[in-house]
């Protein structure tokens, strides 16, 4: 089967052919229908997240639905043919980050892990709730206590921020959200938004009992401290900076907690998955090639995209990992295995703090389908979150590509 495998930081993600793992006792193995494409997968590529992967070389992937095709010798939970998602449960049970997981055609899993996908919701909105959706329910809801009576900020609204926006417009909650794109302040307010703006600065005579950060960088958390009320509760669950300067004064003299938020419960999961069903929940997603994982995973990186990205590994069947398949223009290949390489040596790791596009973003996409061009570029940060809308310093990285051929891939 193909398969996108990591080995370490300086190993970058490629494309494999591996053997079709068999279940255990206690786990099934399901047929991957759709995986939806995390940003933390880019923190594990460039080296930053490596704490969390517990297994080298591993197969990467966590936001995993599918079909149950075989079962272990004492699974009776779930049946051939079942329709499951596979519940992240932080790095004690985190498929693609403690055992193989999504970018492939197949993955073993527990059997412990699974939860019935209802018969109304789709793969692709079963793979992004797993993650992207279950992890925004439990930060706004379970972490930060967010009820009818809350007001509450929804800081940074991307996959996850505006997934958070909805859940707490849900519980009734007054919502005020802040990004500095100001063109996803329309579909914001749609979701039940009171008002939107560029920062926690600007919005006079509020004060938050919540503030949750998705961007959680010192400028958010530094400005989220000014906005809460005294005794209020700072939820932290993005990853911007890996290390934070907060004043200290601040934290003590206004007696503000601060919580840390990874992933979801089994519950959450079942919880969101409801809420999907019933149509309170549609995720904005858009569909990624299995041969362009990476192209996906650079945009993310890049603060490219708008909504959830995934792909269908079942798909993937039609790919040579050696050349071109047979439905393939040779551009196309050419882009496939440029793709592969993309962070196989990205030089200076400070870049990951804030994303790397190019300086004339109008051609990235050109550039992919040119692996000389990416040898030669310079990547520069052009979007980084900052209070008031000012751009944070600009860290700039070098992706040098090798000499591109089949004997990479072996």
């Amino acid at each position: 089967m193909k398969a996108y495998r990591w080995g370490g930081p300086n190993s970058g993600l490629h494309l494999e052919d591996i053997a079709v793992p068999q279940p255990s006792t206690a786990e099934v193995l399901i047929q991957v229908e759709t995986c939806g494409l995390c940003h933390s997968d880019c923190h594990i590529i460039s080296g930053t997240g490596g704490a969390w992967i517990q297994q080298r070389p591993i197969t990467l992937g966590h936001e995993v639905a599918g079909k149950v095709i075989a079962l272990g010798e004492s699974v009776s939970e779930v049946h051939i043919g079942d329709r499951v998602a596979v519940a992240l449960l932080g790095p004690a049970g985190g498929i693609g980050l403690n055992y193989d997981g999504g970018y492939a055609e197949y993955a073993v899993v527990p059997v412990k892990y699974l939860e019935p996908i209802p018969d109304n919701v789709s793969f692709e909105q079963a793979s992004v709730a797993t993650d992207a959706v279950a992890t925004s329910y439990h930060a706004v809801v379970r972490t930060g206590g967010v009820t009818a009576s809350t007001t509450v900020a929804i800081v940074g609204l991307g996959g996850l921020g505006s997934i958070g926006l909805r859940i707490a417009s849900l519980q009734g909650a007054i919502v005020y959200g802040f990004d500095i794109d100001s063109s996803k302040f329309e579909a914001a307010m749609r979701d039940g938004a009171k008002s939107c703006f560029s920062s926690l600065g600007d919005a006079k005579d509020v004060t938050f009992d919540v503030v949750v950060d998705f961007v959680g960088i010192t400028s958010t958390m530094t400005a989220a401290l000014e906005a809460v009320k005294p005794s209020g509760r700072i939820v932290l669950t993005g990853l911007g900076d890996e290390k934070l300067t907060l004043p200290t004064f601040s934290i003590v003299h206004k007696s503000v907690e601060i919580r840390g938020s990874l992933g979801a419960t089994k519950e959450d999961l079942r919880t969101v998955l409801a809420l999907i069903s019933e149509g309170k929940i549609t995720p904005d997603l858009e569909e990624i090639l299995f041969s362009k994982v990476n192209e996906g995973l650079l945009r993310l990186e890049a603060g490219q995209t708008k909504g959830r990205l995934f792909t269908r590994p079942t798909l993937a069947k039609s790919l040579t990992i050696e050349g071109n398949s047979d439905d393939e223009s040779d551009d196309e290949a050419k882009a496939r295995v440029a793709s592969s390489n993309l962070f196989a040596s990205i030089k200076d790791q400070d870049a990951s703090k804030c994303g790397l596009v190019t300086q004339d973003t109008a051609s990235t996409t050109n550039n992919l389908f040119n692996p000389s061009t990416l040898r030669d570029s310079r990547y520069s940060n052009t979007d980084c979150f900052s209070k008031n809308g000012q751009q944070r310093p600009s860290f700039r990285a070098e992706l040098d590509i090798p000499n591109l051929g089949p004997d990479q891939f072996l």
